[in-house]
């Protein structure tokens, strides 16, 4: 009989243990996944004619339009270098910066990257393989079919936002893009957006409807 009790308050304290750890359980089984910064973007081709980085004040600001098509949060951006020239010193420190538009000139910055040691850039790769990624330290939102500009600009100091931007005449990166696009995007997504400089005003003063930049975009999936 001493045997079939203890069996018993065996079974009972097993049943109220199970009962306990239930919800536990479910509740940990509920935990959101992680959100990864993720590349959705990258142009196939290789770069045949280049783009000057911050070389004049006529377009310190040069990169691309872009149209994302779906609602997307940027987390990082690379950017192939073709070229560079004379010598990128310790002073050169650059951004990537997201903008909003208006009637195609560049409205609100939306987004500013991490800096870019210059005197870290090397010819004929990716930024990213020396200097790192052009990171944002919060995710940039971009509402899918509308156009942005991602720029690049020099800010020698580290000051981000100066005004006027830094120039250089003398030493500069070149980045690569295409110049036989057929206007639908390289890579069939429907992104293409074309190159574009931007004057000390903020306009855009010389455009390229179909030629893109040579880049990749990371988002928050």
């Amino acid at each position: 009989m001493k045997q079939l009790i203890l069996s018993i308050l065996f079974i009972l304290c097993l049943s109220f243990q199970a009962s306990a750890l239930g919800p536990m359980m479910l509740l940990s089984g509920t935990s959101e996944e992680a959100v990864v910064c993720t590349e959705i973007y990258s142009d196939n081709f290789g770069d045949n004619d280049v783009l000057n980085i911050a070389q004049n004040v006529l377009r310190p600001w040069v990169g691309w339009y872009f149209t994302p098509t779906a609602d997307m949060d940027v987390c990082k951006i690379d950017v192939w270098i073709d070229g560079i020239v004379n010598v990128l010193g310790a002073s050169h420190e650059y951004y990537v910066e997201i903008w909003s538009l208006s009637g195609g000139n560049l409205d609100t910055k939306l987004g500013q990257s991490s800096k870019l040691e210059g005197s870290l850039f090397s010819a004929n790769t990716y930024i990213s393989a020396n200097a790192g990624f052009a990171e944002f330290s919060s995710s940039v939102p971009l509402t899918g079919s509308t156009k942005y500009a991602i720029v690049m600009i020099l800010g020698s100091d580290a000051t981000p936002g100066d005004s006027p931007p830094e120039v250089d005449a003398d030493n500069y990166p070149r980045v690569g893009y295409d110049n036989e696009n057929d206007g639908s995007g390289e890579d069939s997504d429907g992104a293409q957006g074309g190159w574009v400089a931007f004057d000390t005003g903020k306009g855009a003063q010389e455009t390229d409807a179909e030629d893109d930049v040579r880049m990749e975009i990371w988002s928050d999936q």
